[in-house]
């Protein structure tokens, strides 16, 4: 007689292969993949290859303010952004940029070729800086990414308090009411009348 073995806790969480069907991210993947497997010296690569695996909420999009702030200091290097890089009409001058980025959006785009930077593809930067020479590698952290527009439900990042710059400013709990006094003290019960 065996012993019944429990599977349902087997279950690794950690993505292999994104899971779009988009045809220029597959290649992509397989690109990066053979470069992560055949160079040496850094991980530069297997980072990209694992940010390329990722959903599209735990890559949030970064803003051309950023780049800029990010870039004041660090010369003449090539911005990678392995997501969406966007325009931002708080700042007035964009310097001259070179950025390699999954989407650029038509805004940013205009702004950065209007200031004499360039925009390059993964494949391009993979011919020119294979080993990710003279690049700064950039993202958004989670805890500042916004919400998406319209979306103040219960989204997992708001109520494990992820995101500071979430509307509530809080983490809320998961609660059956907020009226009744279901987990809730009486000082914060009492305050709910007050």
């Amino acid at each position: 007689m065996g012993i019944d073995i429990v599977h349902k806790k087997d279950r690794k969480v950690h993505r292999k292969e994104p899971k779009s069907q988009n045809v220029y991210l597959r290649l992509l993947v397989k690109l990066y993949r053979f470069l992560s497997r055949r160079t040496t010296g850094g991980n530069f690569n297997q980072v990209i290859l694992r940010r390329l695996f990722m959903s599209r909420q735990n890559r949030p999009a970064l803003s051309l303010a950023r780049i800029t702030r990010q870039m004041k200091s660090r010369g003449d290097k090539t911005v990678v952004v392995v997501g969406t890089v966007t325009d931002d009409k708080r700042i007035f001058e964009v310097p001259k940029l070179r950025v390699c980025a999954l989407r650029v959006t038509e805004g940013a785009r205009t702004r950065i070729i209007k200031a004499g930077g360039t925009i390059i593809t993964f494949e391009q930067l993979a011919v020119e800086s294979p080993l990710g020479q003279n690049t700064v590698l950039m993202q958004v952290t989670l805890s500042i990414a916004p919400l998406p527009s319209g979306y103040y439900g219960n989204s997992n990042q708001v109520t494990s308090g992820r995101l500071d710059a979430s509307p509530r400013k809080r983490a809320s709990y998961f609660v059956s009411s907020v009226v009744r006094s279901f987990e809730l003290s009486n000082k914060q019960f009492s305050s709910l009348f007050s």
